[in-house]
């Protein structure tokens, strides 16, 4: 299911305290959508990110939200070495059918603050973007808002 990303963060509020220390969050990124957006127009990047929520929609174990040019979603299924494997084999399968790159990150909530989760996760995708994109980069547990990605 997608939600708006306010509507997101509630919902993912909600499942952190629901599901606590179990909750592994991703994110990802289309690699240089501005840019594919003014080379092909909006309507094509409408539909690559699109194409990009039904392929995350698609895999096992996940509940995924839109929220703007990123997707967000969780897993209290998958621990975050094989969500990053999958969302790799993803990226790769997105990237042969597309052309177009992707960045991912993946961080396991481990405190009493839901935003850690997603300060993990953006934290893990902005590691990945100055890797220079294309990969999948994941954080590790934080207790606390201020961190980093090892």
């Amino acid at each position: 299911m997608f939600y708006q990303r306010g509507v997101g963060e509630e919902v993912l509020g909600a499942a952190v305290k629901e599901h606590r220390c179990s909750l592994v969050l991703f994110q990802i990124d289309v690699d240089g959508l501005r840019e594919y957006n003014r080379a092909v127009g909006l309507d094509a990047g409408d539909i690559l990110l699109e194409r990009l929520r039904a392929m995350v929609a698609a895999l096992d174990g996940l509940d995924a939200m839109h929220g703007g040019k990123d997707v967000y979603g969780w897993t209290t299924a998958l621990e975050p070495a094989e969500l990053a494997s999958r969302l790799d084999a993803l990226r790769a399968e997105f990237t042969a059918a597309t052309g177009v790159g992707l960045s991912a990150g993946v961080a396991r909530y481990a405190g009493e603050v839901w935003a850690c989760v997603l300060d993990g996760a953006t934290d893990a995708l902005s590691a990945a973007k100055d890797a220079g994109g294309g990969c999948v980069k994941s954080a590790p547990a934080r207790r606390s808002v201020s961190g980093g990605v090892a």
